[in-house]
């Protein structure tokens, strides 16, 4: 048997020790897979570190609650400092998990679903940086508790007295929360003693300070949590329901004697001064902190007291029922008060009174008899709404019936307030004889044996909060009748997460904001919609979002977020289990809307409730009713069946008592008097919605009818218009005809020139019927007999160009024609230029260049300095007759009226595909007439194949950075500055800077928000020199599209890359082909037209720059690197291609580029069809380990194909790779693929030593073919041959690769020397072939190489692998 293999954790936690011999087992139990929940035991290891302690933790106790191999580790620190933070380091950086947890004190027990909350929320939370509260074992603070004899044997005994170990969660009921934690829930987090968040982000923070050095840390742990938290990409999390607990053990902060302990604290403060620059104070994170998972019974209570009563906001002077109960708050009315209740008193005093006498008792968890109390309040002045606030947050937790006739204290004294027979100043005294019989033990959830018989409607349904009065009323007007449901429904649930799925004008999602504003609500909300329409909501434009926008941003960005998309593309941004209240209300299809019940069930917690709205829609395809007939039976349930029907599902077993006896279907009373209620409160709003559409309807009309006169005024100059530009398109016509004319007459010419060739070679072409008989070998089989004439007499060139000629006209391809003809016209006119390159002298080009792509001309004039060519930069001609250079590459060529001859042109394309006003027939004759065409964006290949321009006269060439571009200006100009000094030197004037033509209403609408913003700088026609000192004179540059389906202006981009300064960019329509920008720091993109997203990422940016400015440096240098390296080798593969580099000048310009893995597929950026169709189908199965490769082009083809494979195995046995896989791009790949390619290479490794080749297919089996051996291995049949004739998908071990890397490519023989003849003829190579064949070959594109389609060799591997299996079975039989 082999041995347990150990899994890769994906959480580490690092707890740390020193003299805990009592506490850290019990810790480390409540680490043990055995204790935690909702965490699989392989998912978390933890590393014990003991910091030094006098006694050394034994082994055993890590050993003892492993579940496998290694998952609990001890690390002994030799060194060990009196600070634990070097120690902490130490381990997480032996640790092995994708997140990482520290408890920098082993003394602390876990709640049961601290490990498993934790790691949700990592995963489901960008940014996450989690935690939870800590809290003291024992009934005080453990230094007060400590004074008054709490010690850990009485700590032992009460640990004795709770079943921690089945139920974690009582220790609740034996602790309290600790200082760090005190004001609980709802108010701001300075510590937590267990943190959590992914690898990368410890990695940004540098782990722990290793400067807090003092015995026990000191601030360490709150310095590291507050970096965590202010991080400009970070949320806070905090665990809502877990915990740790603090063992008594003689710690330095915790268990100290108050003053030491006030003494310690004070001299950590100098130190973390000391450290900092600034005195210390709790984090400021970007944003709220979010709250994550259920609260379990033993902690409510405490989180009731979190809600009510903070003790921080007591000791501040204001009002003991905490931040939501100020004094405005309890200001009733002068009229409410004077009349009945104090004709003299000042009101003000009576109501602090009151408010005293409420939390006195709530501090005794007196809870009983605050409701009844705050009951009497509310009927004896419904309009005072404190008391009613206070209510809704006490009542839920208490049995709604009370014994009236139990005495309350409590009550008598605030009626004695209100009768004025109380005065102020007695109300301590008072407040003393207001303790009722009432006792934490008393109070729980509600249960149905505390509920008494209902009657007649209970009293919580007339709940304050179904008076909501709605701000914001729109259509659909139905859905107003339901509005006072929900905000009662908020009230009693209380939901943590709220979700609506199809919001449009946001009806149902304002009110219910507004509801959890009003009623201060724990709720997160998210409204989900693409804002687009569909059948039943029709289709509507962007003024719906906007509007909705427009109402919601200013008032609950706080706690709720728009979320434009489809409803299954918002799944993956919730984890299951934790949607409390899901609101169902998009397409209204049967088919529809069970699609997104059961799609977003797994999503619902144990207190999920779902609401269907049109439940009582019968007309068109609706189909709510036929599921809610179906889903109602299932789960309790509650219908109304006003305002078009809202079902009300509850899917968790976990709910309010009141929700499971309104949604019992016997309390048929209870059911209807709901019914009755709510249709009443709801009618009166689905009236004022009506009146309100009716008014815009109304407005919308006049507004028509006003439009139609304006319109019928101004018809007669529209037709004017219209006229004038007929007359303009009759005159193109004209031209465009005439223009086509001479294209037939030309194609005519070029047609009787191929029928003269025809007569003459009528013999060679029935000798080249034999091509088509395999991709290289059965296309040059047919030569061999002439092969010698013909290399004799020199018609061998003649024959290619005419068998190639007659393909075109066989396809029909007559455009494809006249351009290979152009071609070949531009090869002859080079071929004299090129007799320097033979000579040896170096070629003289010249860049052209206007001052605005100077950049571009910087990096190609170093490009080709460096591979010793002579270059100069012109800006223009300075004799537009005469240019006298070998070659110029033209910059933009749209931008200079004399250019050189086409035949010595190269032109750099630079314009979008978006706009066509740069693309006139002109523009494309001057392109089509140059030597070459480079083409800056991958995505605009299909826009210039439909203007005629294509492979091979196109060659892609993306822009890149310039590394060391500020030393190359300072050289250049005696000028510029460091990317360092840029970083770190002053601060620049402005914050942000937009340069290009803003004569765009959408970069005008972008700079506007940028401007209210932050201090921004704009600047047009400025290039050079100037442009530089601009850039530098701001922090950061936004990039803003003047096209809404805009390209990545990467010239821009890179150039402020290169210069070192970072970039904000809009993403684009092409961002997928820019991954490298897309992982790199340096530049931040932000939605399209998404203005609040581009104000976050420069605000983001902003704070990067002052946070981790060495990162992002190193960024600049990864991206300048690699981007530069890409745009050397794809201007030296074109020079190549033309035949401007020599076979040596492209192995010495080559020399340091490198592969990007060892699993590549070849194809031509410039075979955009090809590469798409890869990408649509092989592409997605094999993944992201395999790296397309840009292979190199020459002429003729097959030559640049084979050059591509040498280079390859060159550079793979440089980097001494042991193999290298290699598939083209029109290879099939079949859905079993991946499972027989795991075998095969299993295979491959066992019998490593008996195979040179592996090949997926082989489309001919030459008839002297030898079987090596043959083998059955995991039911793959594997053949060992002597030769091979394919390289759709071969895998090639180091022989094989050092025969592909000493192909000649002088040799320019297609008989004897194409790369897989090169290959064929090699001895002792042996290829291993599986059968059947792993791949196949796709037969939807046509080959690069040879022009006719793959269907040709569909037969041909058909026979070769019928071949193949005859001679494995006759092996296999011998």
């Amino acid at each position: 048997m082999s041995a347990l293999r150990s899994p890769r954790p994906r959480l580490s936690v690092v707890v740390v020790a020193y003299n805990m011999a009592r506490e850290l087992p019990r810790t480390l139990q409540t680490l043990s897979a055995c204790y935690q929940q909702g965490i699989e035991a392989h998912d978390f290891e933890v590393l014990v570190v003991d910091n030094g302690s006098a006694v050394p933790v034994p082994q055993e106790w890590c050993e003892q609650w492993q579940a496998w191999p290694g998952q609990f580790r001890l690390l002994r620190m030799e060194s060990a400092q009196p600070s634990p933070v070097a120690a902490i380091n130490h381990a997480v950086a032996q640790s092995q998990g994708t997140y990482v947890g520290v408890m920098i004190d082993g003394a602390r027990m876990c709640s049961p679903g601290l490990l498993g909350q934790a790691l949700q929320a990592c995963t489901g939370v960008s940014g996450a940086v989690v935690g939870a509260l800590g809290w003291y074992l024992g009934p005080d603070f453990q230094r007060q508790a400590m004074q008054r004899g709490y010690n850990q044997q009485r700590e032992d005994d009460l640990l004795n007295r709770v079943d921690w170990q089945r139920d974690g969660y009582q220790l609740y009921s034996i602790a309290c929360m600790d200082e760090s934690s005190m004001d609980g829930w709802y108010a701001p987090i300075a510590e937590f003693n267990a943190l959590f968040m992914h690898r990368e982000r410890w990695q940004r923070l540098g782990g722990y300070d290793l400067g807090f050095d003092m015995p026990g840390g000191g601030l360490a742990n709150l310095d590291l949590c507050k970096r965590a938290l202010e991080l400009p990409d970070s949320q806070g999390v905090l665990l809502r329901g877990e915990a740790t607990f603090h063992q008594v053990h003689g710690g330095t902060a915790t268990n100290a004697p108050l003053r030491k302990a006030i003494d310690d604290w004070q001299r950590w403060c100098a130190h973390y001064e000391q450290l900092r620059g600034q005195p210390y104070a709790p984090p400021q994170p970007p944003r709220a902190l979010w709250q994550f998972g259920d609260l379990p019974e033993s902690v409510r209570l405490h989180y009731l007291r979190a809600l009510v009563f903070s003790p921080q906001q007591d000791r501040g002077g204001h009002s003991p029922l905490g931040m939501n109960f100020d004094l405005a708050t309890w200001a009733m009315p002068e009229a409410d008060w004077k009349p009945r209740v104090f004709p003299q008193a000042p009101p003000l005093a009576a109501q602090q009174a009151i408010a005293q006498l409420l939390a006195h008792a709530m501090r005794q968890k007196n809870y009983w008899d605050v409701v009844h109390t705050c009951r009497w309040l509310y009927e004896y002045h419904p309009s005072w709404q404190a008391p009613q606030q206070l209510l809704a947050l006490v009542a839920p937790w208490l049995p709604h019936a009370l014994p009236e006739e139990v005495a309350n204290p409590l009550l008598k004294a605030v009626q004695a307030v209100l009768r004025g027979e109380q005065q102020y100043g007695g109300i301590v005294v008072a407040a003393e004889s207001a303790v009722s019989h009432c006792v934490l033990s008393d109070i729980d959830t509600p249960s149905s044996s505390s509920m008494t018989s209902i009657s007649s409607a209970p009293q919580w349904l007339f709940h304050s909060a179904a008076l909501l009065e709605p701000l914001h009323f729109s259509h659909p007007a139905p859905w107003a009748g339901h509005i006072p449901f929900a905000g009662w429904l908020l009230a009693v649930q209380q939901p943590h997460t709220l979700v609506e799925l199809g919001t449009y004008s946001g009806i149902s999602y304002l009110a219910m904001c507004q509801s959890i504003a009003q009623n201060h609500l724990p709720t997160r909300t998210w409204a989900v919609d693409t804002w687009e329409g569909d059948a039943h909501a029709g289709a509507y434009d962007e003024s719906i979002y906007n509007s909705l926008r427009r109402a919601h941003d200013p008032h609950y960005l706080h706690f709720s977020t728009l979320l434009r998309m489809m409803f299954d593309d918002a799944l993956p941004l919730f984890a299951d289990g934790s949607v409390d209240l899901l609101h169902i209300d998009g397409l209204h299809t049967y088919e529809a809307v069970r699609h997104d019940f059961e799609t977003w069930l797994p999503k619902l917690s144990n207190r999920g409730i779902v609401l269907f709205h049109d439940t009582n829609v019968y007309r068109d395809d609706f189909g709510v009713h036929q599921l809610w007939k179906e889903l109602s039976s299932q789960y309790p349930s509650l219908h109304f069946s006003h305002s078009n029907g809202l079902g009300v599902l509850l899917i968790g077993k976990e709910q309010p008592e009141i929700l499971r006896q309104l949604c019992n279907p016997s309390n048929t009373v209870l059911q209807q008097q709901a019914q009755a209620w709510f249709a009443s409160l709801g009618a009166r709003l689905e009236r004022r919605s009506e009146v309100l559409m009716l008014e815009i309807q109304l407005q919308d009309a006049e507004y028509r009818a006003n439009h139609e006169y304006q319109a019928g005024q101004q018809r007669h100059q529209w037709i004017e218009k219209q006229d004038a530009e007929i007359s303009q398109l009759n005159t193109q016509l004209q031209g465009v005809r005439h223009h086509l004319q001479q294209r037939d007459e030309q194609l005519a010419d070029a047609l009787k020139h191929l029928h003269q060739r025809d007569r003459q070679l009528t013999q060679t072409q029935r000798d080249l019927q034999a091509v088509y008989q395999s991709r290289s070998w059965r296309v040059t089989a047919g030569l061999r007999t002439l092969g010698t004439a013909a290399r004799k007499t020199g018609v061998g060139r003649l024959l290619r160009q005419a068998r190639n000629a007659l393909r075109y006209v066989a396809r029909g391809d007559f455009a494809g024609l006249m351009q290979r003809a152009k071609q070949l016209h531009r090869d002859q006119q080079r071929h004299g230029r090129l007799s320097k390159l033979q000579a040896g002298s170096a070629l003289e080009v010249g860049i052209l260049a206007t001052g605005h792509t100077q950049f571009v001309a910087d990096i190609l004039y170093l490009a080709l300095k460096s591979i010793g060519l002579q270059v100069q930069i012109i800006s223009e001609p300075e004799n537009p007759n005469d240019f006298p250079l070998d070659y110029y590459i033209v910059i933009c060529p749209q931008m200079f009226e004399n250019l050189p001859p086409g035949h010595q042109r190269i032109v750099w394309q630079m314009e979008q595909g978006v706009s066509s006003r740069w693309f006139t027939s002109e523009y494309i004759a001057m392109l089509e007439n140059s030597l070459a065409v480079l083409e800056y964006a991958e995505q605009n290949l299909p826009f210039l194949e439909e203007k005629g321009l294509t492979y091979p006269h196109v060659f892609f060439l993306p822009v890149g950075a310039f590394f060391g571009y500020e030393e190359y200006l300072s050289k250049k100009r005696g000028a510029g500055r460091g990317i360092t000094d840029k970083l770190q030197g002053l601060k620049p004037e402005y914050d942000v800077i937009f340069y290009g033509d803003t004569n765009s209403p959408r970069r005008q609408a972008m700079l506007g928000i940028l401007k209210k913003n932050f201090k921004l700088r704009v600047e047009n026609n400025l290039f050079g020199s100037e442009l530089h000192d601009a850039l530098r004179s701001a922090r950061v540059v936004v990039n803003v599209h003047y096209y809404e389906g805009a390209l990545l202006e990467t010239t821009r981009i890179y150039e402020c890359l290169s210069l070192g300064i970072p970039v904000v960019s809009e993403a684009s329509t092409d961002l997928a082909l820019h991954p490298d920008l897309l992982e790199n720091k340096a530049i931040t993109f932000s939605p399209i037209g998404d203005e609040d997203a581009l104000v976050r990422a420069v605000a983001e940016k902003l704070q990067q720059l002052e946070n981790s400015p060495n990162e992002i440096e190193q960024d600049f240098i990864k991206i300048q690197n690699s981007s530069q390296q890409y745009f050397h080798f794809m201007l030296y593969r074109m020079l190549y291609a033309l035949k401007l580099l020599d076979h040596a000048q492209w192995d010495g310009a080559s020399a340091n580029f490198s592969l990007p893995g060892n699993n590549l597929v070849l194809g031509l950026p410039e075979t955009w069809r090809r590469r798409k169709f890869y990408k649509e189908k092989a592409g997605s199965i094999f993944g992201k380990d395999v790296y397309l490769f840009d292979g190199l082009r020459y002429t003729p083809g097959w030559v640049g194909c084979a050059l591509s494979y040498k280079y390859m195995a060159r550079k793979a046995l440089e980097l001494g790779w042991q193999r290298l896989e290699v598939s083209e791009d029109d290879v099939a790949l079949s859905e079993n693929y991946l499972d027989r390619k795991e075998k095969i290479s299993a295979w491959l490794d066992e019998y490593s030593d008996e195979w040179d080749i592996f090949s997926g297919l082989i489309a001919q089996v030459h008839s002297d073919t030898k079987v090596l051996a043959a083998y059955e291995y995991r039911g793959e049949k594997l053949l060992i041959i002597d030769r091979m004739v394919s390289t759709v998908h071969n895998i090639y071990a180091s022989n094989a690769l050092a025969t592909l890397a000493e192909w000649d490519p002088k040799n320019e023989d297609a008989e004897s020397n194409t790369i897989d003849r090169h290959l064929q003829n090699a001895a002792n190579l042996r290829v291993v072939v599986a059968l059947p064949f792993l791949v196949g070959h796709d037969e939807g594109i046509n080959s690069s190489l040879w022009g006719f389609e793959n269907t040709q060799y569909v037969q041909w591997i058909e026979d070769a692998q019928s071949k193949l299996l005859d001679l494995y079975f006759k092996f296999m039989k011998n």
